[in-house]
């Protein structure tokens, strides 16, 4: 079973939010898309270089066709896909060579996008 919740809004250091993410977690929440676990990406190669957000299964279905409309016009495209052998649903850019700053910087484009959704009335819930 997915273990999905909405977080509380409270101060991002106190549950640990990286900085470089937290401004598309916090927007994906409000919109009723439920994270598990993020990471705004490393600057060194032995990890993850990119911004990821893991959200409930549940969600997916609902923030697809926002990515899609997202991505007509976006210098750098995100997906929702299945991360293997996990098993969960990431966010994620689709191209993740131009180095963490950058795509946190195309994070907070995206969250600036679902948000100006919302206020047309066009809530993903």
């Amino acid at each position: 079973m997915d273990r999905c919740h909405l977080f509380n809004f409270g101060c991002r250091e106190v549950i640990g939010l990286d900085r470089g993410i937290s401004c598309l977690v916090f927007t994906l929440n409000f919109l009723g898309v439920r994270t598990r676990s993020s990471c705004q990406g490393h600057m060194d190669e032995s990890r993850y270089n990119f911004p990821w957000i893991y959200i409930c299964s549940e969600d997916v279905e609902k923030l697809t066709p926002y990515l899609e409309r997202y991505n007509r016009f976006a210098e750098v495209e995100w997906k929702v896909s299945l991360h293997l052998p996990t098993a969960v649903w990431v966010v994620r850019p689709t191209k993740i060579d131009r180095g963490p700053v950058k795509l946190q910087k195309e994070a907070v484009y995206l969250s600036i996008f679902l948000a100006e959704q919302s206020i047309k009335k066009e809530h993903l819930v």
